[in-house]
């Protein structure tokens, strides 16, 4: 709902200013094949993470305002794996020259 959204960019704005410290770091591994390639993208927070263990695609609703983004992600990407704590994950895409 529109309240919300509101709600959600007010907290954000609150714990942005009150942030300190932080990173984010992003690798990306590229391998081409004769008949495609695929791109490893590694992300990792400094944050404690979360518990993915128990965040599953029934959360996801495509009718829902929010959380549909990792469900896209994961159609999109042939793998897509978490590590512990929760503040790391792993997608794999994958592409064939035909599909280009």
């Amino acid at each position: 709902s529109a309240e919300g959204f509101e709600k959600y960019f007010s907290e954000r704005e609150q714990r942005l200013n009150a942030l300190d410290k932080g990173c984010i770091r992003i690798t990306l591994q590229m391998q081409f094949h004769k008949t495609g390639g695929q791109v490893n993208i590694n992300l990792k927070d400094s944050g404690h993470g979360f518990n993915h263990k128990n965040y599953g695609d029934n959360q996801n609703n495509e009718n829902s305002l929010s959380g549909r983004g990792i469900a896209l992600v994961k159609q999109l990407c042939s793998s897509v794996t978490y590590f512990d704590p929760g503040n790391q994950v792993e997608a794999i895409y994958q592409w064939d020259s035909q599909d280009l």
